[in-house]
């Protein structure tokens, strides 16, 4: 059977879940917006790893971040030393969020078309960077996460941003949230 994925009766998703044309569902996958329209040029018969190669692909805004924090880690280079491994992160945030910057300035100042896939490129080379601190550092994107939310938690008691809060911290109970989340 050599007929389009739109045209076929076998379906592709169920819920979020995808699944191959043997109807087992492929694990991690969620499907997102647009996917199915970029899935259209598949053909069948394709097995069950071609499926899950293709749809691989596909499904980056399914990774979890400490999945990403796992399979980015590969391209890490140590530089000998934890504060050479944190000051080669944090010099490389700099630089990365310079691009970002860069990129929204263009679209702003010039009028010229925000460059959307530039853009994602330069936050994931950020996040990269991130990455490097975190994993320096022996703490997971979980852990940041929770200090980060215990924090504006703190900070923000009725859960939703105010400037008169915003401008006048209470640093002591941001410490004491900080603190019951880190040790």
């Amino acid at each position: 059977m050599d007929t389009n994925l739109n045209q076929s009766s076998t379906p592709l998703t169920v819920g979020k879940v995808a699944f191959s044309p043997i109807h087992q569902p492929l694990e991690g996958c969620v499907v997102g917006k647009g996917v199915t329209s970029k899935l259209a040029d598949l053909k069948f018969p394709f097995s069950h790893e071609e499926v899950k190669a293709t749809l691989s692909t596909f499904f980056a805004k399914a990774m979890t971040a400490d999945g990403y924090s796992e399979r980015a880690a590969a391209f890490i280079d140590p530089k000998g030393s934890q504060i050479e491994d944190l000051l080669h992160g944090a010099l490389g945030v700099a630089g990365e969020g310079g691009e970002v910057v860069d990129i929204i300035k263009k679209a702003w100042a010039y009028g010229k078309p925000l460059d959307h896939a530039h853009l994602i490129e330069e936050i994931g080379d950020a996040m990269w960077y991130y990455n490097l601190i975190i994993r320096s550092l022996g703490v997971t994107w979980g852990e940041v996460f929770s200090a980060n939310v215990a924090k504006l938690s703190a900070r923000y008691p009725d859960k939703k941003f105010s400037a008169h809060n915003a401008l006048n911290r209470d640093k002591v109970a941001e410490q004491a949230a900080l603190n019951s989340v880190t040790g």
